[in-house]
């Protein structure tokens, strides 16, 4: 239980990809795409959320896709 929660805890570990999208890594493994939006709507309108496991299916990672405007995130 200690590890999922630490795992949970890196949802700021956060890799940006471009202007309109980021990818966010170790994920709890029963996070779910409300989560995500929840943690990351402060940054602008989200579009899109993709989740996926890793090889190992010991954390889920997800790009955020979000909307494009004139400003940096």
């Amino acid at each position: 239980k200690k590890e999922l929660k630490e795992i949970q805890n890196k949802f700021l570990v956060m890799e940006e990809l471009g202007q309109n999208k980021a990818v966010v890594k170790f994920l709890s493994t029963d996070v779910q795409e409300n989560n995500i939006v929840k943690a990351f709507q402060h940054c602008g309108d989200i579009l899109k959320v993709e989740i996926w496991s890793s090889e190992e299916d010991f954390y889920r990672s997800a790009t955020i896709y979000f909307k494009v405007s004139g400003h940096f995130l």
